[in-house]
């Protein structure tokens, strides 16, 4: 018969202070309270807080796993570490000095951190890293629970939390909804996180990057509620069992479109870059053009959000609330127009505009891809100008919007626009918005297409010319004939002396509208 052991934070404490690191026995019942004192905590087997226990962890403390290959919890070889929790989990750390919890060693996986059925609502978790650690099959009724933190039909708070580098899922829950808060889940094997069926999670402020499957696997009948929050890197951004559905606002997405079983609130990004400073360093921090900056949910009431991010700064810096884990606290400068691939037609007014907190700004235009650069001038406490654009042709356009003062914050254009007599489609592009007798002819390169959520207007007397081509089976490689698409809404209404003209340009044949 196993013997079990209740540690109490007294006896940690003092065999922290004769051996400076506490070892704590396969089954052993732990609760109390854990300190630096103690620390590390090295679990060389299943540590279990029992159901009418508390466990609280104190700022800076180091847990520590034994590490293994024997991931069935039922098999005598059984032999990685893992900390169950059946009673209460209150994990105190601050971002001056999170809780770690990680592997024993510089090499291999440790199990996982547990909440089991029936762990108490109260538990929480605030500044903690967790790191390494894999999965365990069979761990709780037959079911195998493959997250670094892996819940069971538990509502606990998850703040400032890091779930990194582990070998599957970041995060784990099975029938539970917990309320995630200003966390990093980047970098695990597998998925950011599973939501097996019917679990209700909210996530809020958090940044879930460059996880080996999906940010978030949604199961069946689960109706997970995201805001404020950024997807990017994983291999995609939710994958969804059925009847599952998932509710997202004010938040940035990889995907260009949204995906069926998804609804889409208001104020989401989709398609656009976060840009983070250093993802390959584990830095998901904003730089300064992101687009994510300042550009969040208006109003954070209801959320419960805590008053600081990730790295313990002001939540709320420049007026609004960043997408993501984190506050940028530096100035910010981003272009938001012309921002690449737009059609500009000579001596026309555009609109430039930009999003600052800058006072002054310069903005410069190159013809030539940015190897010379032409000063169009300095603006104060503005965010937009109207500019002639000058009769420059060019395919290789670029704007430069910097601050004034400072001219190594500065963005340019993602990509190149274009200058010429006409406006010119390149293959590939969403339009929306106006196409005026001015711009005439609108030149279409292949393949334009008006989004589902986009309405484009032809005014009266505008020439369409859409390419000729050869190759017209659109699922081909070669397939080359102008092509408008129109998957949202259009209106095309000429008038008896203004028609609106759809037809070639150059000889041939064009696809289709």
């Amino acid at each position: 018969m196993r013997s079990f052991i209740l540690f109490s934070g007294l006896l940690f404490g003092l065999t922290a202070f004769a051996f400076s690191q506490t070892d704590i026995p396969d089954k052993a019942e732990v609760s109390g309270v854990w300190q630096t004192a103690g620390s590390p905590y090295r679990i060389n087997g299943e540590a279990i807080v029992p159901a009418d226990s508390c466990l609280v962890i104190e700022p800076g403390v180091r847990i520590e796993f034994k590490t293994g290959s024997n991931h069935e919890y039922i098999n005598p070889s059984f032999d990685l570490g893992l900390l169950r929790v059946k009673g209460c989990l209150k994990v105190q750390g601050t971002a001056e000095q999170p809780v770690i919890f990680t592997g024993q060693g510089n090499s291999g996986s440790w199990g996982l951190l547990f909440f089991d059925e029936g762990a108490a609502d109260s538990s929480y978790l605030r500044f903690a890293t967790i790191e390494h650690a894999s999965y365990i099959r069979y761990l709780q009724n037959w079911v195998d629970y493959y997250g670094a933190l892996s819940i069971a039909d538990a509502a606990i708070a998850i703040e400032h939390c890091r779930l990194i580098n582990n070998a599957n899922d970041g995060l784990f829950v099975k029938q539970a909804a917990p309320v995630i808060s200003n966390c990093l889940i980047a970098q695990n094997g597998q998925n950011g996180i599973r939501a097996l069926s019917q679990s209700d999670l909210q996530i809020n402020s958090a940044t879930i990057a460059d996880n080996g499957l999906a940010g978030l696997d949604c199961g069946v009948s689960s109706q997970p509620q995201i805001i404020n929050s950024i997807f990017r890197g994983n291999q995609n951004d939710f994958t969804l069992g059925n009847f599952a559905q998932i509710s997202v606002s004010y938040s940035m997405l990889q995907s260009e479109e949204i995906p069926e079983g998804v609804i889409s609130g208001n104020g989401n990004l989709w398609g656009k870059a976060p840009k983070f400073i250093s993802p390959a360093q584990l830095n998901y921090q904003l730089s300064a053009n992101s687009f994510a900056v300042n550009n969040g949910i208006p109003d954070t009431t209801g959320l419960q959000l805590p008053p600081t991010d990730l790295n313990g700064q002001a939540r709320v810096r420049f007026g609004r609330i960043d997408i993501g884990a984190f506050e940028r606290t530096d100035s910010y400068l981003r272009l938001v127009y012309p921002n690449g691939n737009e059609p500009f037609v000579v001596q026309t007014t555009e609109t430039l505009r930009w999003q600052t907190n800058v006072s002054a700004v310069e903005l410069q235009f190159s013809e030539d891809n940015g190897q010379t650069w032409l000063s169009i001038g300095t603006v104060s406490n503005q965010k937009q100008l109207d500019w002639e654009v000058p009769d420059i042709p060019s395919e290789e356009c670029l704007l430069r919007v910097r601050d004034a003062n400072n001219t190594a914050l500065t963005d340019t254009s993602d990509t190149t626009f274009i200058i010429d007599d006409h406006a010119i489609i390149r293959d590939g592009l969403k339009v929306s918005g106006v196409w005026s007798k001015q711009m005439s002819p609108v030149e279409i390169r292949g393949t334009a297409i008006v989004p589902a959520d986009s309405i484009l207007r032809i005014e009266p007397g505008v020439h369409v010319a859409l390419h000729s081509g050869t190759h017209f089976n659109y699922h081909s490689p070669a397939f080359d004939a102008g092509f408008l698409w129109v998957q949202g809404g259009i209106s095309a209404v000429g008038t008896e002396q203004d028609s609106i003209i759809f037809d070639a340009w150059g000889n041939g044949h064009w696809s289709a509208l």
